[in-house]
């Protein structure tokens, strides 16, 4: 038995399941059956514990020990939430199912004795050392952040870094994405520009390509100071209109707005009252047209001027902008909620591009034919008085509607805002 067993010894000792030498393999080499082997029991024992006789996976369990160290040295070896991947140590060794941890004891304590000494000794290979180093560079340059201004825009970041955004799931990498984004939390909370409360950021350093930076951080300080103790939503609504106001602003080319731009630039902030006025009103200009275009809602303009006028009021008061001489006009719904019966200037022909002159005589012819159709008899002094009033108030005004009657309507508007503003105050007073 001892000759036969040696002779196998080179190429392969048979094995059966149960981890023992194959005795029926034997008991047909001598012409016998298996439990006429019974005499040699020992010298199976001898060399079953000599040769480690084993079948299945674990004839190869020598193998998967140096071939995971082998990987381990190398820095080859795949980590995935701080063990060691099963995946590719599955495929190598043909190993089918999640199980065959638990039908092999062995294999589970091997892989228990790779993933110790990988949390002992902070191991990563060096494909995942490679990212994480190139990701933490990522970090540092300024990655590309959220519309939140807040959190870091991470389809963005793996693709620059080409990767899948799942790869930030592993520890570390989440690790660094959250100490990130604490710093920038930081950063944002001490911002004068770009102040954070209510838990947003109201930002206006993206107007630096026309604003001053220093007239934009007093921007941001001041609305911050006068915000942050009302409503999320009243801070929301009156940011926006003070941004697109001054976008609107710091762009265009009408005289009024370009003053008030340069006199920002070269102080700061803006004292000339005339201007910064004819300026807001042309950017409500602006909103009535997009009324009258339909491309919004009556009822929204409305309240943007409303939330326009909260942001003035805050501003003014630390004197970064001048107050106005009367509150900015908001919008007569009534007029756009249904149809009305047009005025005579309406219906009259209209000037579409005239003069400041032609917009006086157009008044003029518009005022005696409604006061002779009407049947009205009004001095001649007071209504030459109105109407050279309104002469000098047309004269005095900028960035009129180009349709005469519109023009006329609007500077009537102002005046009567003005009339009530003061009436308020006498009553008041």
């Amino acid at each position: 038995m001892r000759a036969l067993l040696d002779e196998d010894r080179v190429s392969g000792i048979p094995a059966a399941r149960s981890g023992k030498i194959h005795r029926s393999h034997y008991a047909r080499q001598l012409g016998c059956v298996p439990s006429a082997l019974g005499r040699f029991k020992d010298v199976f024992k001898e060399y079953e514990r000599e040769l480690g006789i084993a079948t299945g996976p674990m004839r190869h369990i020598q193998q998967m020990r140096h071939w995971l160290r082998s990987a381990y040295d190398s820095k080859s070896l795949k980590f995935s939430k701080g063990k060691v991947d099963r995946k590719e140590f599955q495929s190598r060794f043909g190993l089918r199912g999640g199980t065959f941890m638990v039908r092999h004891p062995e294999i589970r304590t091997l892989f228990e004795e790779f993933d110790a000494r990988a949390q002992r000794e902070n191991y990563f290979q060096a494909v995942v050392r490679t990212e994480l180093d190139r990701f933490q560079k990522a970090l540092a340059d300024g990655p590309e952040l959220n519309k939140d201004r807040l959190t870091i825009n991470q389809v963005a970041l793996a693709r620059t870094l080409g990767v899948t955004k799942n790869r930030f799931r592993d520890k570390a990498f989440a690790d660094a994405l959250a100490l990130k984004e604490s710093e920038i939390l930081e950063a944002v909370s001490a911002s004068r520009i770009d102040p954070y409360f209510h838990g947003r950021v109201y930002a206006f350093s993206t107007l630096t390509s026309t604003w001053p930076f220093r007239f934009l951080e007093r921007i941001g300080f001041e609305f911050k100071k006068g915000f942050s103790g009302g409503s999320a939503e009243s801070a929301k609504g009156s940011y926006l209109q003070i941004y697109a106001a001054l976008e609107f602003i710091g762009t265009s080319e009408i005289p009024h707005c370009t003053r008030v731009l340069q006199e920002a630039i070269e102080t700061g902030r803006i004292v000339q009252e005339d201007d910064w006025e004819e300026a807001l009103h042309a950017y409500r200009n602006n909103l009535l047209a997009r009324v009258e275009g339909r491309d919004v809602e009556a009822t929204s303009v409305a309240t943007h001027v409303t939330n326009l006028r909260s942001a003035l009021a805050i501003l003014s008061t630390s004197r970064l902008v001048p107050e106005t001489s009367v509150p900015l006009p908001g919008i007569r719904l009534a007029r756009h909620r249904r149809g009305h019966l047009r005025s005579v200037a309406e219906t009259s022909p209209q000037s579409n591009e005239g003069s400041k002159t032609d917009y006086v005589e157009f008044a003029r012819a518009r005022f005696h034919e409604v006061c002779k159709a009407q049947g009205i008899l009004i001095d001649a002094e007071e209504s030459t008085g109105f109407l050279d009033g309104l002469a000098t108030e047309i004269e005095r005004a900028s960035n009129l509607p180009t349709d005469a009657a519109s023009a006329i309507r609007l500077v009537l508007e102002r005046r009567l805002n003005a009339l009530q503003t003061a009436a308020i105050g006498l009553f008041r007073s």
